[in-house]
This record gives structure tokens, sequence and C-alpha cells, in this order.
């Protein structure tokens, strides 16, 4: 009879203990993430408690797996212990599973024709064919200027909010689609915060497969960005007229296709966490390299100016705090491309769109570009208002809570 941590036998120990479906994925020289499907729970295990989660999962009993483990490792074991956290994980089932066939995956196929062998020749012809049109049509490269592709300010927040939100589901299908083609149950819901839609992509039992499977799921979205340049691009060549620059309809595309640079961009702002940031974490076989790099850096600045440190970073890995020292260049790497940004595209941006609001006021009420203008400038301002006035209201209210606690 098996006994357990305080010494009194046991039987449950002696039983088959029936088991989810479990994956194994190896990260690092001892490190092996085990997952259950369907629920998207993962454990980042020593090679020895996963080799011991894989004996019982198997079949065999805990108090045969815990005499394998101590003659295999020279280490006891607390099985009780460690059945109580798999318990708690969910992946100790109440009753022994039976498994079924596999439920399909909803366009599975159409993700596997997205990134097949022919789909990435079409895409290497279209990236080619784009490059070839910047180059012999100057009026087709990016410039800040093209965002304003008619004189209504209302019509350009309009069409760029509207074509934000589709390249955004857009971006966002790309990384389903890559998720879908390896048989994995991703999602993309739809909500919103405030007046604003957002997307939300879950690549649920994306760390259940190999590490060099998970590179194209991180990268499809950014993928997406560049196949929608290109085609808003080339369509936009196609409206060109006898002088060479685009029609109205190609001015839209252009203001658009700027519009997907800045989206594409955002993904290399590395202190964020964007796609290329879980790429860069899943290839250092980090599990929360952003949180490590953000204590790692706070303390930092805590220390310099004598205060104590103001997070423990022992709550995070070794793994993640070594790699932590080696990733705060890219924080500022990112930093850089934000600034960057700000000063070739979204400053000339406002510049441009506070002189045509002063040009359209100066008109006078009477001008259909001061209403026009009024109109812009209010739907822009208006939403800065709001979140000012909401995190004033939060601060004003956590100081009464304080307050009527202390």
């Amino acid at each position: 009879m098996t006994q357990n941590a305080t010494g009194r036998p046991d039987a449950a120990l002696d039983r088959r203990v029936p088991f989810h479906p479990l994956t194994f994925v190896t990260e690092g020289p001892d490190e092996i993430v085990v997952g259950r499907p369907g629920t998207d729970t993962y454990a980042v295990l020593p090679a020895d408690g996963a080799a011991l989660l894989r004996r019982m999962a198997d079949g065999d009993t805990p108090h045969r797996a815990s005499a394998w483990h101590a003659e295999t490792y020279g280490e006891p074991v607390d099985i009780a212990d460690f059945l109580d956290t798999l318990r708690e994980l969910g992946f100790v089932a109440e009753h022994p599973v039976v498994q079924g066939p596999a439920k399909p995956v909803s366009f599975r196929r159409l993700g596997r024709a997205v990134f097949s062998p022919a789909a990435w020749t079409a895409y290497v012809l279209l990236v080619l064919a784009t490059a070839a049109a910047l180059v012999r049509e100057p009026a087709l490269r990016p410039a800040p200027d093209q965002v304003f592709f008619t004189g209504s300010l209302v019509s350009v927040q309009l069409v760029l909010l509207v074509g934000q939100t589709v390249g955004i589901a857009w971006h966002e299908a790309f990384h389903v689609l890559s998720g879908r083609r390896l048989g994995l149950p991703c999602r993309l819901s739809v909500g919103r915060r405030m007046y604003f839609v957002v997307f939300e992509t879950t690549l649920e039992g994306l760390l259940g497969v190999e590490k060099r499977r998970r590179v194209l799921p991180f990268l499809a979205g950014m993928v997406g960005d560049v196949l929608m340049y290109c085609g808003l691009t080339l369509g936009a060549a196609a409206t060109r007229g006898p002088d060479g620059t685009p029609g109205w309809p190609g001015r839209l595309l252009l203001a658009l296709a700027f519009l997907t640079i800045l989206r594409f961009t955002w993904q290399f702002y590395l202190f964020l966490r964007t796609d290329l940031y879980y790429l860069l974490a899943a290839a250092l076989g980090c599990h929360d390299l952003h949180g490590a790099t953000d204590a790692r850096l706070r303390n930092a600045a805590r220390r310099l100016l004598r205060r104590p440190p103001a997070l423990d970073e022992s709550a995070w890995s070794d793994r993640d705090r070594r790699m932590a020292r080696w990733y705060v260049p890219f924080y500022g790497t990112g930093a850089l491309v934000l600034t960057a940004t700000v000063a070739a595209a979204l400053a000339p941006i406002a510049v441009e769109f506070a002189h045509r609001v002063r040009a359209g006021v100066a008109d006078g009420v009477w001008g259909a570009r001061f209403w026009d203008s009024a109109a812009s400038a209010a739907s822009a301002f208006v939403p800065l208002g709001v979140v000012l006035a909401l995190g004033v209201r939060d601060r004003l209210r956590a100081r009464r809570a304080s307050s009527s606690t202390s």
C-alpha cells in the first residue's frame, strides 16, 4: 500500500488516474511545455516532471510512476502533491476519457490554401510587381500627405476609420488562418471599447506545437499587411491619368496603403506585446519576457533614485530574467522606431490637419469648410477628452476608496 506525504496509506495512489488528452513540447534543454488542448491551459515542467506525468497519462499508477522516477532520477517525489497540482491545472479528468474522432477545424483547407507553396509564389510576384511600380512611379511612394485624399476632413476621418477597422480584421484573420491550417481552433472575436470596434485573436493550442511551426502564426498578420499594401498600391497605379498621377479612387487607395504602413510599423514597437515580440519570446524560450524586462527596467530606475525595488523579479522564471538583460536594447530599438514614426509620419499629418482646420474655420460660419473643419476637430478631440475625463474619474474614485479605508 502506497503512503502519501503525511505517512498515511493512500489506496488512491495504487489506482490509475484518468487524464485529459495532453500535449508535450520540448522548449529547452530541461523544460517541457505540457498543455491540454481545448482549454489553452499550459504548464512548464522540468524534463523529469514531464516524464513522470507522461507515464501516468500512459497508464501507470502514481505508485509505479513515482517508483520509476526515484529509480531513474535518484530522487523521491511527493506524488500526492504533484497530483494535486495537476488537478488544479485541469489535467486530471473526473472519469476515464474516451477519445472519439477529432472534431474537424473549420477553414483549415482555406488556411492551407492561403499559405500553400503556390500562394507564396503569387505573393512574391505581387511584392515584386509593387516594388517595380514604386520605382517607376514616384506618385505611388508613401507620403504623409496621401492621408488627405479629399478636401473634406470628415470624409478623410470616416474613410480612414472604416479602412483601419477592415485592415485590422484582415491582419487578425491571417493569424487565425495560419493557426487553422495546423488544426488549431484559433478564434477571432469582435468587441468594442467605448465606441471603438476591437478585434481579438486567440491562438488556442499554439504552445502545443513545435517551436518552428509557431513562426508563421506569429508573423501571418504582418504577411497580410504586406499583401494589403501591395494590393492597394497596385490598385492606385491602375487609376493613373495621362499625367501619371492617380485619380480620386487611387488617392483613396494610397491613403489606406499609408495607413497599412503605420499598422505594419507598429509591430516593431518591441516595448509592447507585438507580433515580433511574441516571435522573439518564443525563439528565446521565454514565457513572459515583456514582464521580466519591464520589471528589470522599473527596478533599475528606482535604484537610480535610491528607492527600493517596486517589483520582485523572482516572480519570473530564471530564463525570463536572464533573457531580459539582453532584451533591454530591443526596448530601446522599439522606442527609436516609434520616435521615427512620429517624426516622419504622425507629426506631419497632425500639422497638416491643424493647418486645414484653421483654414476651414477662417472661411466663417457661412462656408461649408467651416462646418466640416469644426466637426472634424470635434471628432478628433472628443475621444481624447472622454479618455481624460474617465482617467480623472477613476483617480478620484481611488482616492475616495483609500481615504474611506484609512
